[in-house]
Formats: structure tokens, sequence, C-alpha cells
């Protein structure tokens, strides 16, 4: 069904759909001046004026090993670096802000990228198997702290200039947070 965001293939290509509810998003969502001071803080310590921002969202962890039944077949790290190398040459991107939940995706970003490679300062998981909201970190509120962090991710994301992502809940959350992009690409794998 189309008539609600979701990342089903028919909501991610609908430009009119997802324009209506941007504005549903810029009417509704609001964050209270900490959250925003803080957000603005880490893309500022991120980014210069100057920088043009591919924002990526890659998911690993469960979501890859277990191949949930009817959900969008998501992009290998590898697959993702081989695009992302592209489209910062077509686009003339020089920074990428990579938002994943997967230390082995991280690190692979990382080792291919190096300085031009920028990420929210958050927890990574080294997954071992079970479901994703399972995993804590020995942290006092760890709770808090990864909202917050996913909270900065998705708006950071927002405001790239480029995105590139698999389908997933991320990428709808930054589509519909973002007044748009300069470019993106979405892949369309099939689903598990």
């Amino acid at each position: 069904q189309a008539d609600k965001p979701g990342f089903n293939i028919e909501f991610l290509n609908n430009r009119q759909l997802i324009q209506e509810y941007r504005e549903v998003a810029a009417k509704y969502i609001r964050l209270n001046k900490k959250t925003l001071l803080y957000i603005d803080k880490i893309y500022n310590d991120c980014f210069d004026k100057s920088d043009r921002i591919l924002g990526v969202v890659v998911r690993g962890t469960d979501y890859v090993l277990n191949k949930p039944k009817n959900h969008p077949v998501q992009p290998t790290a590898e697959q993702a670096i081989e695009k992302c190398r592209e489209v910062m040459k077509e686009q003339n991107c020089n920074k990428i802000f990579l938002a994943t939940e997967d230390k082995k995706i991280y690190d692979a970003f990382n080792y291919a990228f190096k300085s031009q490679l920028v990420t929210n300062p958050k927890e990574y998981v080294e997954y071992r198997g079970g479901v994703i909201n399972s995993y804590v970190f020995d942290r006092e509120n760890d709770g808090y702290l990864r909202g917050l962090e996913y909270l900065t991710t998705m708006i950071i994301l927002s405001r790239c200039q480029c995105l590139l992502a698999g389908r997933c809940g991320a990428s709808v959350v930054a589509m519909l947070l973002s007044r748009g992009y300069e470019y993106t690409f979405l892949w369309d794998l099939g689903e598990y």
C-alpha cells in the first residue's frame, strides 16, 4: 500500500506523497532547544559550510543476517562503497555521512574513505546474533543516549545534499525530515 510512509518501493518512489509527508513532518516535528543545540554542535564540528555531503544509510546486524520476510534486501558494504565512489565523483561530494549500527560496515567505510568519512559519535554493534534491540552498552542512561544518537543521525542525514540508502526505516525518516535532496539513490534489490 502506497498511501502511508513505509519502506516499500511505491512510497519511496512517489515524490508527491513524500512531499506531502515532508510538509506534515515540518509542521509537527519540533526538537527541544537542548536537543537542537546538541545536534547543531555535532553537525558544525563535523562539517564546513563548503562541504558537499553524501548521506549513506546501510543496515547490517540482525536485519541482514535474519532476512526478515517481505523486508527490502539491503546492499552489502562493498556495494555501498562502490556506489559511494561513483556518486561522490558525479555529485562532487567531498564528505560521506554514514548511518549504520554495524561495526563491520563502519570499519569497511572507514578503511575505504578515511578522512572523508564522518559519523555521529556513537556506539556500534559488534553483532553476534539475536535481536538488535536487545543490545545495550555499558554506560549510564544507555536507552536515552541510543535514542539521542539515532535522532542526531536522522537530522544530520536530512541536512545532506545527496542520499544513498538501503530501503529501511532510517531512509524513510531521513527523506521525510529533509527539505529534499539534490540527488537520491535507493537500492531496489527485492525483498527477503
